[in-house]
This record gives structure tokens, sequence and C-alpha cells, in this order.
């Protein structure tokens, strides 16, 4: 189902404005005057993932990961374009939409737990 139906659908709230994110992600990326007209991506799939990663991260006064490793292969973040935040509980967890040149993913890290987690992956075609 693409990202597109997923948002009409009324069910899995939770699910949905995940995908919703990666979807506003995605349509920022195209449409800002930053993006160049190369760099356009069409939405495809999305595949909620949910499993925990490694990560290099910068810090700067913000947080930006540079690699991750998921399932064995490292992954080298080229471009995040875009982050936001959300609450779980007590918990902020910041969200990232990284971009590897070919793949957008979705990363969360977890300010209580410390933890990364690989949330979901959005083909284009």
């Amino acid at each position: 189902m693409s990202l597109i139906k997923k948002r009409k659908c009324k069910k899995e709230n939770q699910r949905v404005n995940r995908d919703i994110s990666l979807l506003n992600c995605l349509e920022a990326y195209e449409g800002t005057a930053d993006c160049p007209p190369n760099k356009k991506m069409t939405l495809g799939e999305t595949t909620i993932i949910r499993e925990p990663i490694e990560v290099i991260a910068f810090f700067d006064g913000s947080m930006r990961p540079l690699r991750f490793r998921w399932k064995g292969a490292v992954y080298k973040v080229q471009e995040i374009t875009f982050s936001w935040t959300t609450m779980s509980g007590a918990a902020s967890i910041l969200h990232f939409s990284a971009y590897d040149g070919t793949t957008l993913y979705e990363l969360s890290y977890n300010k209580a737990t410390l933890r990364w987690t690989l949330e979901g992956v959005a083909l284009h075609e």
C-alpha cells in the first residue's frame, strides 16, 4: 500500500502518522527552493521496520546522524531531508529522514533510553 493510500486510512493512527511524516518529508524535499531539480524523487512503497540500529552521529548543538548499521550493512547518510520531535510518554523522540542517495530512511533517537531505531524505509521509483 502506498503512503498516499495510508494517508487516507483512518485506522492504525500511529502508523499512519509515521507514514505521513515520511510522505511530508518527500514532499518537502521535492518542493523546496533548496532542492535541485535533478534530485526529484517519486514516492514508492514504505516498509515499517522498527528495529534497533547502531548510529554514528555528529553533535554541534544539534544532532545529525552520519552513518548507521542495520543487519550488518553500513549506510552513509548523504542528507537529512527532514527532522521532527515526538513524545512517547515522558520521553522525547528525535526523528530524522535520512537519504543515502537511493533510499529514504526514518531513524529515531529516544532521549530517555539513548537508543536508535530504524523506523521505516521509503523506496522511491
